[in-house]
C-alpha cells in the first residue's frame, strides 16, 4: 500500500458546541413552560428557573469559548500525525469516531497521556479534504503492515 501524501488541517475551534447548547437550553425552557401550565407549587417554579439561569450561563459560557478558540493543526507528515495542541505535537494513536463525507470527530492522543476531540469539516479546508480523509483512513492499514515490516511508523491501532 503506498502512503497517502503529506496534507494537513486547520481546526478553527468546536463551533458545533455553542449551537447545540443553545438548542437544549431552548428546549430546557420549552419544557419548563410546558411543566409550569401544569404544576403551579412555588418550589418548582423556583427549581426550574435556577436550571434555565444554569442552563443559560452554559450557552454564554460556549460562545465565549468559541470566540476565543485558537486554530490548530492537524497534519499528516507522510508517516506522522502531528497536532498542534500538544506539547511535542506528535500524535501517538489517534481514533477516527465519526466519519461522514463533510465531517469526521477524531480523538488524538499524544505523547504523557494528553488527548484531544478534534471536529473536522470539510468546509475549513476543502482543497485538502479529500486527500486529509485518505490519510486519515489508510492509517489503521499502515500501521499494521508497519508492525508486520517492522518499519517506523508511530500510529497504533
Amino acid at each position: 500500500m503506498q502512503r497517502p501524501p503529506a496534507t494537513h488541517i486547520v481546526v478553527s475551534g468546536p463551533t458545533w458546541f455553542a449551537p447545540a447548547a443553545l438548542a437544549l437550553v431552548l428546549a430546557q425552557g420549552a419544557a419548563t413552560l410546558a411543566y409550569l401550565q401544569v404544576q403551579q407549587g412555588q418550589a418548582q417554579r423556583l427549581l426550574l428557573a435556577l436550571a434555565c439561569t444554569l442552563g443559560a450561563l452554559w450557552v454564554l459560557r460556549a460562545l465565549r469559548l468559541d470566540a476565543k478558540a485558537v486554530p490548530r493543526t492537524l497534519a499528516w507528515s507522510g508517516s506522522h500525525w502531528h497536532w498542534s495542541g500538544f506539547h511535542e505535537g506528535t500524535v501517538q494513536r489517534l481514533q477516527c469516531c465519526l466519519e461522514g463525507q463533510d465531517h469526521m470527530l477524531l480523538r488524538l492522543h499524544g505523547a504523557g497521556g494528553q488527548s484531544a476531540w478534534v471536529w473536522l469539516r470539510r468546509h475549513a479546508d476543502a482543497a485538502s479534504w479529500t486527500a486529509l480523509r485518505r490519510a486519515l483512513l489508510a492509517w489503521p492499514a499502515l500501521a499494521r503492515r508497519a508492525a508486520v515490516d517492522g518499519a517506523d511508523l508511530d500510529l497504533r491501532p
